[in-house]
């Protein structure tokens, strides 16, 4: 992913600055704001924050009932003038998240795999990807890594999935 925002700084002038462990810090605390790639954030305090196949199973399960009626997407987002709105927006989101941003493999995952054996194929969207325990910079790569912990989870804004 490439970004270039007004006053932007030139690759050079970024590789150069990434060097900087403030500027380093400053830019992985933009990005995780920004971008989410798992639900961590979302999920109640009293939650340890990990989240299993039979968690989301059970999740969707508990919407299924408004699901068959209504997509989740197409839901009414919540109202930011109630009391409890951020723990209303955070389900909301883990709701979304879990019915329709959680990848599952289709024929189209391996559409450039033809011809090889399945243990060979591999899915064209990078899944399941990598957990990772904290976002980091290659210093000499200038490589991003984001935090994650849900291996199939699409990455995501969670202002932007709600709307």
């Amino acid at each position: 992913l490439l970004i270039w925002l007004k006053h932007e700084y030139t690759p050079a002038q970024l590789k150069e600055n990434i060097q900087n462990q403030d500027f380093r810090d400053n830019l992985l605390k933009y990005l995780e704001d920004v971008v989410k790639e798992d639900l961590d954030l979302f999920r109640d305090e009293t939650n340890d924050g990990t989240s299993t196949a039979s968690d989301i199973r059970v999740s969707i399960q508990e919407t299924d009932s408004i699901t068959n009626e209504v997509v989740p997407a197409c839901l009414s987002t919540p109202n930011p003038a109630l009391d409890d709105f951020h723990q209303i927006f955070c389900k909301d989101v883990v709701r979304l998240v879990e019915t329709s941003n959680i990848h599952k493999h289709s024929t189209t995952c391996y559409k450039y795999s033809k011809g090889k054996s399945d243990t060979s194929k591999t899915c064209r969207m990078r899944m399941p990807r990598v957990l990772v325990k904290t976002s980091n910079i290659d210093l000499s790569t200038g490589q991003i890594t984001m935090r994650r912990s849900h291996p199939w989870i699409n990455n995501f804004n969670e202002w932007l999935i709600s709307a």
